[in-house]
């Protein structure tokens, strides 16, 4: 089973964009964008050769809310992938937004579906489109794209 730990800070380095920021406010992160500061744990299993690699993630990010006050958002994913080809995978995710201990009264749980394809160009870049669907009233309807990624 394989798992992985990430952690990512942000921290603005443009000069066109100049913060001026205490040490307090560096420690604590708070000169970052929303979402900028994230743990996450990442798990995946490979189910033999069937082509079905059930996976899922628990994040925390640093968030916002409209009104200013400073919460951790909380992200639990449950995914099923599915290799159709060598090269192509088709997946789905549930995913879920929950904002521990944000205090504006519109800040609340989040659900979407989460259906894409990815294809590997090589084993270096991977090509994908994907679409969420919002499953609640506080989430989005539907947003999504085109992915590019490709490994160094």
């Amino acid at each position: 089973m394989p798992i992985c730990l990430t952690y990512r800070l942000e921290v603005p380095a443009a000069k066109r964009h100049h913060y001026s920021i205490n040490r307090s406010q560096w420690l604590a992160g708070l000169n970052c964008r929303p979402g900028a500061s994230e743990v996450i744990y990442l798990y995946s299993w490979d189910v033999g050769k069937t082509g079905l690699e059930p996976a899922g993630l628990i994040e925390a990010d640093k968030a916002v809310d409209h009104i200013g006050h400073p919460y951790v958002q909380m992200a639990q994913t449950l995914e099923a992938k599915y290799t159709w080809m060598k090269r192509t995978k088709t997946f789905v995710e549930w995913v879920a937004f929950y904002p521990t201990g944000a205090v504006a009264p519109d800040t609340l749980p989040q659900y979407y579906i989460h259906p894409g394809i990815t294809y590997f160009v090589s084993n270096n870049i991977q090509l994908d489109a994907h679409l969420f669907i919002g499953l609640n009233k506080p989430a989005t309807d539907f947003f999504g794209g085109p992915g590019l990624s490709i490994r160094f």
